[in-house]
């Protein structure tokens, strides 16, 4: 049976935040796993969305594209050309990766879900609209 996306993602996120090997003294407290566990499954799911758009908009053998790729609203934007309004998380394009980021929430820099302040980002975008409940 084919997982969901949902599935994958708190597949990915429990096999990223597994301590079970590490020593007691080792660990992080609940909360921080709660919240990088959070972090990490919304971060595979916004890449996912993203990765899902990029196909659609792909060119078919025919010349023909399945989506229209100038209306594309998970369109990487350089940092260079603007930056994301104060609050809104966004996916963000750092050098060593991607993370889900804050944009002047402390102190007018970048700032990731576990507080980690000065990324190195080049890139980032809006996350994905939440998928519709189904009913």
């Amino acid at each position: 049976m084919t997982k969901t996306p949902e599935e994958m993602a708190e597949e990915y996120a429990d096999t990223i935040w597994d301590e079970s090997e590490l020593a007691p003294e080792e660990r992080a407290d609940e909360r921080h796993v709660a919240v990088g566990k959070h972090g990490t499954r919304i971060g595979f799911l916004a890449g996912y969305e993203t990765a899902k758009t990029e196909m659609n908009s792909l060119e078919k053998p025919d010349g023909s594209s399945s989506s229209n790729s100038s209306n594309n609203s998970n369109s990487w934007i350089s940092v260079k050309d603007r930056l994301p309004d104060k609050s809104p998380m966004v996916l963000a394009m750092c050098t060593d990766g991607y993370e889900l980021a804050y944009y002047g929430m402390y102190g007018g820099g970048w700032t990731n879900t576990l507080g980690t302040e000065h990324l190195n980002v080049t890139h980032w975008q809006p996350l994905p609209a939440p998928p519709k409940e189904e009913g």
